[in-house]
């Protein structure tokens, strides 16, 4: 699992956005068919700039190598950026409440002590074990290494990473964790909630160029003028 320079600055860059722009801030509020500075999607007041959509790309790059920079956006959008811009515009009060439950649980764990008002995961598998974004900073991080809060649709996380069995291709690393979580939304009907929110949404963009990325299917479902 040694990586490249050019794979080790996608890490920095995923870590930077994912950790920091995309899950660590609300919602951005922004005047009726404006988008957010910098961005080329909004999803309703929820803006996504180019970084944004590489960042989360990188993660389906290690699932699909082969894949083009077109497709791997795609995957990056349908597959992780909209269903996290779901969960935070489903309930951003809640969201930002559970922020600072899992940022007080990730500082206890840091200091040494049991972190409170969260469940608690052991985890042990491939990539289909874990979340996406939770594999992806697994796939290069260090036994003993603590992540950041990450944040997944509906719910903020953070992991100990124990072991890595390395392999060949990434899909097959196996690894094992301790996942620290805190949902926002009922993990019942988590992803019900999200799709729901997200069909009341509305999806617009700086130029064709990136609204073509976005499959019609889901141009349909996110109300495209």
């Amino acid at each position: 699992m040694k990586a490249s320079s050019t794979r080790n600055s996608g890490v920095g860059l995923l870590a930077l956005v994912l950790a920091q722009s995309l899950m660590g801030c609300g919602t951005r509020d922004v005047p009726p068919q404006a988008l957010p500075a910098g961005s080329v999607l909004a999803v309703d007041e929820v803006g996504l700039t180019a970084e944004e959509i590489d960042a989360a790309a990188d993660i389906w790059a290690q699932l699909d190598p082969a894949a083009s920079a077109t497709h791997l956006r795609q995957l990056a959008l349908t597959n992780t950026l909209f269903p996290l811009c779901g969960g935070r515009l489903a309930a951003p009060e809640a969201r930002l409440a559970a922020r600072q439950v899992i940022d007080a649980a990730h500082a206890a764990l840091l200091a040494g002590q049991v972190p409170r008002d969260i469940e608690i995961s052991e985890v042990e598998g491939t990539w289909q074990a874990l979340t996406p974004i939770v594999w992806r900073w697994a796939l290069e991080a260090q036994p003993g290494q603590v992540s950041p809060v990450l944040e997944q649709p509906g719910t903020w996380a953070f992991a100990r990473l124990h072991s890595v069995t390395p392999a060949v291709s990434a899909r097959d690393v196996r690894m094992k964790l301790t996942v620290y979580h805190r949902a926002w939304l009922d993990p019942t009907r988590g992803l019900t909630t999200i799709d729901e929110r997200l069909s009341r949404a509305t999806l617009r963009s700086a130029d064709a160029a990136w609204l073509d990325l976005v499959p019609l299917v889901w141009q349909k479902k996110l109300n495209v003028p």
